[in-house]
């Protein structure tokens, strides 16, 4: 408990030993107890005393901190008055006064000061428990060692030797084998653990008291993370520098582009980001001096020990110091849930999920579900409601699908197709649309050459999602034209034979897409119908194109998809929209809309369109 002022100090603690007192020696107990609590009211005058350390008291639990005393003369005359009663008990009183060498310097003087006031109450024994050494430079003052200090109030020493590092190890290593019993047997890396206790990690326990709060912190910050969301031996090299260097913890969380982004670009060599950079280079330097600046927020005697923690976890800062790289590529570190990626830093600096992180349980979660179209859509609707869909197209998918087969790969592929059309049978927004197209064409790499076009064949026929499948196609065909019109590009997905059939299947889709009124409302209208004139023979697109010029409304909808507000590039456009409808009939049918009767933004495109108009006839 801890006291604000004397009064409460005193009375409680007198109020204590009465209560004590009383229970254990009944009848008389009673009476001695009367006594002490009419004299202790009078102990208040002439003395001011505030207690924190802790204080067992024939059974009960006191906080001892620091004692002010004045008038000692009459606070001894005081105490006799008690010495009396206390003297007829006729069972020992032992005050217990444990962690003292945790107390500041004052502190500490006091508590024995405390000590040297009371230790002469009869039939009372003061047992201390407390680090001799630390004590002792604590209670040294002007010269005079603690030690004599000591001598005169401590009148038996019990040494106790110090522990064996061998058994301290075995209580750590059990305990931290419990932390890790929920990481899974693929989780941890014993090897690594045992890497990072000789770099430096074992020097951190000299005590079990030290263990005791490190494996605590530990368990408490896995019960805000979840062990799925960290690497385990990872979280225990954090965690260690956490609990007994704070400071560098929160220099390192400062500092991600050093600690979470590889050194060299031979450790990441295709990362562009690191290309050009050499062994001088300021970059490096750079980066050197921000690690010293962190390193240098250590404890004098902990620097030796926490840098070889952070260069083992770290293999960026390994090669700064060293130039040893690691064989290991970001994708690793990042699949492994490394520390040293910089798609995982925060969580080990946030003790949760930040903003910027995807969550692994439910990255997780969402691709065991994945075969199950209705609770994946629903996963996927949370990562919206959270604002984190296109944080999980972006990063929660790039890499990490090893091992679930062309099936399961097939499930995902629909799934996210899927997502480019809303509940409402509208086309997602243009962003999404994309970072679904791009993330489905490295997951497709992913499905064996021989198998891909049966693949694709079935996920046409099973997703509404023609958006995303549009978009798609056309990355898939891009390296085909480069490859026929003899340019370098990247390997084809499919042979020309199967490209054919898929690109017809395709165009049908996004004939009936068409059909169904799918189209009209997408607001990139122009690339879809670009793409699906690509994907089919064309005469469809014009036909479709020529049908939604019929009504105002249709007109309006096909000048949006090519013609912007501010008529730029609008001679380039026109020239698209020839491609699929009659440029004399579309002239003619701007020329008669009605401006009054649009919103501001289709006023703007119908005055930019006649506008050129204007020019082509005054150049003619």
């Amino acid at each position: 408990m801890n006291f604000s002022d004397q009064d409460e100090l005193v009375t409680d603690f007198f109020n204590s030993v009465a209560e004590t007192l009383k229970d254990a020696e009944t009848e008389k107990g009673e009476r001695i107890a009367e006594s002490i609590r009419s004299y202790f009211p009078k102990l208040l005058k002439g003395s001011s005393i505030d207690i924190s350390p802790r204080v067992s008291f024939a059974g009960f639990e006191l906080n001892f901190g620091s004692v002010y005393k004045t008038g000692d003369d009459t606070l001894e005359k005081r105490k006799e008055k008690i010495n009396g009663l206390l003297a007829d008990i006729q069972k020992p009183i032992v005050i217990v006064i444990d962690d003292i060498d945790r107390l500041e310097s004052q502190e500490t003087r006091l508590v024995f000061k405390l000590v040297k006031m009371t230790a002469n109450f009869p039939n009372t024994v003061f047992l201390l428990a407390y680090d001799r050494d630390k004590v002792g430079r604590m209670l040294t003052d002007k010269g005079v060692p603690g030690e004599e200090f000591l001598k005169k109030i401590v009148q038996l020493s019990f040494p106790l030797p110090r522990v064996d590092q061998k058994d301290l190890f075995e209580i750590l290593f059990k305990e931290v084998d419990e932390i890790v019993a929920g990481f899974g047997a693929d989780a941890w890396d014993r090897r690594r653990w045992e890497d990072l206790v000789d770099s430096g990690l074992k020097k951190l326990f000299p005590t079990v008291r030290d263990i005791k709060r490190y494996v605590n912190s530990a368990r408490l910050d896995l019960e805000i993370i979840e062990k799925e969301e960290v690497n385990p031996v990872d979280f225990l090299g954090i965690e260690a520098i956490r609990v007994f260097a704070p400071e560098v913890y929160f220099a390192m969380a400062r500092e991600k582009s050093t600690f979470a982004f590889p050194a060299t670009d031979r450790i990441y060599p295709e990362d562009p980001l690191l290309q050009g950079w050499s062994d001088n280079s300021h970059e490096r330097k750079d980066h050197k001096k921000t690690v010293e600046r962190v390193l240098g927020k250590c404890p004098e005697d902990l620097r030796e020990v926490i840098e070889p923690i952070i260069r083992e976890l770290f293999p960026q800062v390994e090669n700064l110091y060293s130039g040893k790289y690691s064989h290991e590529g970001h994708e690793e570190w990042k699949n492994r849930l490394r520390v040293c990626s910089g798609d995982v830093f925060d969580k080990y600096f946030s003790l949760s999920v930040v903003a910027s992180v995807i969550s692994e349980v439910k990255r997780k979660s969402f691709l065991e579900t994945i075969e199950d179209r209705s609770v994946s859509a629903e996963k996927l609707d949370e990562f919206r409601r959270e604002g984190k869909l296109h944080l999980f197209l972006e990063k929660g998918l790039s890499g990490n699908l090893d091992g679930l087969g062309a099936s399961r790969l097939e499930s995902l592929l629909i799934c996210l197709f899927d997502l480019t059309v809303n509940a409402d049978r509208k086309a997602a927004d243009e962003e999404t649309v994309n970072l679904v197209a791009v993330r489905c064409f490295e997951i497709l790499k992913m499905i064996a050459a021989d198998e891909r076009p049966e693949s694709l064949r079935r996920i046409i026929g099973l997703t509404e999602g023609v958006f995303g499948l549009a978009y798609l196609m056309y990355e898939i065909n891009g390296p085909m034209e480069l490859l026929e019109k003899g340019e370098y590009g990247e390997e084809p997905l499919l042979a020309r034979e199967d490209m054919e059939k898929i690109n017809g299947l395709c165009a049908e889709k996004i004939r009936k897409a068409a059909q169904d009124g799918f189209l009209e409302n997408y607001e990139r209208l122009g690339v879809m119908l670009s793409v699906w004139k690509k994907l089919g023979d064309g005469e469809d697109v014009k036909e479709y194109a020529c049908e939604l010029i019929k009504t105002d409304s249709g007109l309006l909808r096909f000048l949006k998809a090519y013609v912007r507000e501010d008529g730029y590039g609008i001679q380039n456009s026109r020239e698209s929209m020839g491609e699929l409808v009659s440029l004399a009939d579309l002239d003619r049918k701007v020329g008669q809309i009605e401006s009054d009767k649009l919103n501001n933004r289709e006023a703007r495109i119908v005055e930019a369109y006649k506008r050129l108009l204007s020019l082509l006839r005054q150049s003619r």
